[in-house]
C-alpha cells in the first residue's frame, strides 16, 4: 500500500465509494413505494445454514430460498413426491409454445456421421419466473405423495409414509409455476400478490428429437435471489435453527414476511418465532 502513488490510492478509494453508492441506491430504489409482492414464508421455504456455519453471533446470517418445480404429470408418483428443493426441473407448463414465447428458437436437426440426430442446445436465458406459495402446485405434490402411498408395494410402505409426512410438514410449498418476459403480463395472470411473487431467474431448453422433428423440454435452472440476508434485528429469531437436525429434535419454526421490491429483489421485513408444535 505504501508503494502506491497517491493518485492511484485516491482513485481506488473513490471507485469503492462509487460502487457502494450505486449498490445502496439500488437497494433504496428496490424498497421504495409499495412492494410488488409480499409472501409470508416459513422454515420450509427459508432454511437456515447447517449448525456452526454462518450462524455465529458476530457473523452474518443468510437463509436459503427453497423453491421447487412440479415434475411432469407423466412421471411416476414416487418421483413426484420428492421435494427437489432449489434444483430446478421440467414442468408440464414449460412446453414448446412457452419456450418459443420466451425467445428460444426451434433448432434445426442435423445428422451426424453415425446416423444419429443431433441438436445444438442453446444457452440459458434470463427470464421472469412466478413463485406460487401454498397453491395448486403444492396441492398436486401432496396428491402425488398420497397416490404413491396407495400404489406402493409392501417394501415401499415405510418410504411412502415418510414421503407423505415430509410433504405435509417439511417440504417447501413454494413452486415455480410460470415464466415470461413482462412483469405486467405475468401479474395480470397471477394477481394475488400475497400468493404469487415475480422474480428474476433462468430457463434453459432441452430440445429433443421425436418423430415429428423437435420437441422442447424446457428446464427451470435457477432463481436469481436464492438467499436472503437476515437483518441484525431479526437474527435472534433464528437462534438454534439448522438445515440439518438430529433424529427426534424438534425443528425451530419461524414466520418470515418477505417483500419483493421494484427490482423484484426480496428482503426480510419481519420475522417471528413460532411454537414448535404449530402447523404452518
Amino acid at each position: 500500500m505504501n508503494g502506491l502513488p497517491k493518485h492511484t490510492l485516491i482513485a481506488g478509494v473513490g471507485l469503492i465509494l462509487l460502487v457502494n453508492a450505486i449498490v445502496l441506491a439500488g437497494v433504496a430504489y428496490n424498497r421504495s413505494d409499495e412492494p410488488e409482492s409480499a409472501l409470508r414464508l416459513s422454515e420450509r421455504e427459508l432454511s437456515a445454514p447447517m449448525s456452526g456455519y454462518g450462524n455465529k453471533e458476530n457473523s452474518g446470517l443468510a437463509l436459503a430460498l427453497n423453491w421447487r418445480v412440479l415434475p411432469p404429470g407423466s412421471e411416476d408418483s414416487k418421483r413426484g413426491a420428492w421435494p427437489y428443493a432449489s434444483y430446478g426441473g421440467s414442468p408440464d407448463w414449460l412446453n414448446q409454445a412457452k419456450m418459443l414465447a420466451l425467445g428460444f428458437e426451434k433448432p434445426a436437426v442435423s445428422q451426424s456421421h453415425d446416423g444419429q440426430s443431433r441438436i445444438q442446445q442453446p444457452l440459458p436465458r434470463d427470464v421472469l419466473l412466478v413463485l406460487e406459495l401454498d397453491g395448486a402446485a403444492y396441492q398436486a405434490a401432496l396428491a402425488r405423495a398420497v397416490q404413491f402411498g396407495q400404489v406402493a408395494s409392501a417394501q415401499e410402505k415405510t418410504q411412502a409414509s415418510d414421503m407423505l409426512k415430509r410433504e405435509q410438514d417439511e417440504n417447501s410449498r413454494l413452486f415455480v409455476v410460470d415464466a415470461g418476459l413482462d412483469v405486467a403480463a405475468l401479474r395480470a395472470q397471477h394477481p394475488d400478490r400475497r400468493r404469487y411473487a415475480i422474480v428474476h431467474g433462468q430457463v434453459r431448453p432441452n430440445w429433443a428429437v421425436d418423430k415429428d422433428g423437435t420437441a422442447s423440454a424446457g428446464y427451470v435452472s435457477g432463481v436469481s435471489a436464492n438467499s436472503l440476508n437476515v437483518p441484525l434485528e431479526w437474527k435472534r429469531v433464528f437462534d438454534g435453527a439448522s438445515a440439518v437436525r438430529r433424529d427426534g429434535q424438534l425443528p425451530v419454526r419461524y414466520s418470515v414476511d418477505v417483500k419483493f421490491g421494484q427490482r423484484l429483489e426480496p428482503w426480510i421485513a419481519q420475522a417471528t418465532r413460532v411454537a414448535p408444535s404449530a402447523k404452518q
